[in-house]
């Protein structure tokens, strides 16, 4: 049997789940890292629509120049600015196909955030209700075990007929059966919970 995970890192609520989910993800950061870097691209294709100033500043000292006695120099600075006028429509293009992008992994992060949310739902409702149905289905297989001891008293004695004695043991290795199945039912629900977390391989 696969090793089995602490029920405590599990959300007690289907809400808290969905919320650790969409807060946590690892899909759900890379998307949003994505859309974070596509941002950056929209600014630098915007970047040649905007005046690029600089500052430029020089200088010269010299001594005993020109004829002239003693030290001397000159500064001068200068600002200059250009401005993209145009370029055959190249920069808006580089602009709209960004804001395309962006847009479809905008798009993609929602489809996937829904997607996710759905996927906890799904299971986290399926564990709860393999749990819900645990205690039932353990008094079901405690009472066979019972009737079954019981009842192998009687049929020594001769107090029951072998149909009845098989009747018992097929009662007996049924509510077994469910009870076993519905423990493997809970342990997987739980591994699925784990998965739609995007929590499976730090849970052990």
């Amino acid at each position: 049997m696969a090793p089995v995970v602490s029920e405590t890192l599990l959300p007690t609520t289907v809400e808290d789940a969905v919320a650790q989910a969409v807060s946590g993800h690892p899909s759900l950061r890379a998307a949003a890292d994505n859309i974070r870097s596509l941002e950056s691209d929209l600014r630098a294709a915007g970047a040649p629509f905007l005046p690029r100033v600089t500052f430029d500043v020089t200088g010269t000292r010299n001594n005993n120049d020109g004829g002239a006695v003693g030290p001397g120099g000159d500064v001068t600075a200068m600002v200059t600015m250009t401005y993209n006028l145009f370029r055959g429509g190249a920069d808006k293009a580089q602009v709209e196909g960004a804001k395309a992008l962006l847009a479809e992994g905008k798009l993609r992060l929602d489809e996937q955030r829904r997607t996710i949310e759905q996927s906890v739902r799904v299971a986290f409702n399926a564990f709860t209700q393999a749990k819900q149905r645990l205690p039932q289905l353990e008094d079901a297989a405690k009472g066979t075990a019972q009737n079954r001891e019981a009842f192998q008293g009687k049929f020594d004695l001769g107090q029951q007929t072998l149909i009845d004695r098989l009747t018992v043991e097929d009662q007996y290795f049924q509510a077994n059966g469910a009870y076993t199945a519905a423990k493997f039912a809970v342990l997987i629900g739980h591994y699925q919970v784990l998965a739609s977390l995007g929590r499976l391989r730090t849970a052990f």
